[in-house]
């Protein structure tokens, strides 16, 4: 009597905490869903995802200390994304990223002026100064590509593959290279790609 006592109390603390924990979580019971593999958010509360959102093998988000992440709604990204933001990502809807894609907001250290970063500081002591990066809606992101800190891509952009983006890329633009340059432009009116220039 007393073992089956133990069985029904040690079966009922379980449950309980799995009601809790499901309780404080209960966006992400819908959420875990859109995941089609392994996958890591970290700081959940400050990750927000949009509807019929898609996520392939070892997606990785995390929102350091206030720091934001936005996705909107029916993005879809490939297998090894990591988003990693001090103070903000947005992204727009319907966004497409390939494979082993990185999108950062921030980097260790400082490399100019007064108050810069010393080579003999361990890197994870340097100071960090994040900006915000936008992606627009529409947008393409090829394979292996990088977005760094401050970088805003316009909507119904294409990334190409093993690009650098820094800086800004124009709404509607083909770009590529490291760092990414426009290579392309879509022209509305006839409704076709042109070379830049």
């Amino acid at each position: 009597m007393g073992k089956l006592f133990q069985l029904l109390n040690y079966y009922s603390l379980n449950g309980i905490l799995e009601f809790i924990k499901a309780f404080f979580n209960f966006r992400y019971i819908f959420l875990k869903q859109r995941f089609l593999g392994q996958y890591t958010l970290r700081n959940k509360k400050n990750i927000f995802i949009g509807k019929k959102f898609k996520a392939y093998n070892n997606f990785f988000a995390e929102a350091h200390n206030e720091g934001k992440i936005y996705i909107g709604d029916e993005c879809v990204f490939n297998r090894n994304a990591y988003l990693t933001a001090f103070e903000e990502i947005k992204i727009g809807d319907n966004v497409l990223f390939g494979p082993n894609v990185f999108i950062g907001d921030h980097d260790h250290g400082i490399y100019e002026g007064e108050n810069h970063s010393l080579p003999d500081q361990p890197p994870v002591e340097r100071f960090i100064k994040p900006r915000k990066i936008k992606i627009g809606d529409n947008v393409w992101i090829g394979n292996n590509v990088t977005i760094t800190k401050g970088s805003v891509i316009g909507k119904g952009s294409v990334i190409g593959a093993n690009s650098v983006v820094i800086g800004s890329i124009q709404p509607f633009s083909l770009a590529a290279g490291i760092p990414a340059k426009i290579k392309k432009k879509f022209k509305k009116k006839s409704r076709t790609w042109e070379k830049e220039k």
